[in-house]
């Protein structure tokens, strides 16, 4: 008979997944992120931060990383 034997079917219903439905109401089959139970499509990933403390600090960081690339990447003047 073709398919899974026993014990890789068991293999593959242990597997973790998404847990999320699709819109046909399927389970999503996608891996969640790496400590999350949710896919990266379903809420795993940061939604950014929130308070006005992180603001300041994601800000200062993309200023830094933005000086950085006009260093290397702009040529001089």
């Amino acid at each position: 008979m073709g398919g899974l034997d026993r014990n890789e079917s068991h293999l593959a219903a242990s597997k973790p997944s998404c847990g999320a439905r699709t819109r046909k109401g399927a389970p999503c089959k996608a891996k969640p992120m790496p400590g999350k139970s949710r896919c990266k499509f379903h809420g795993g990933a940061s939604t950014g931060p929130k308070s006005s403390e992180g603001r300041l600090r994601i800000a200062d960081a993309q200023r830094q990383r933005w000086a950085k690339w006009k260093e290397e990447k702009l040529p001089k003047e």
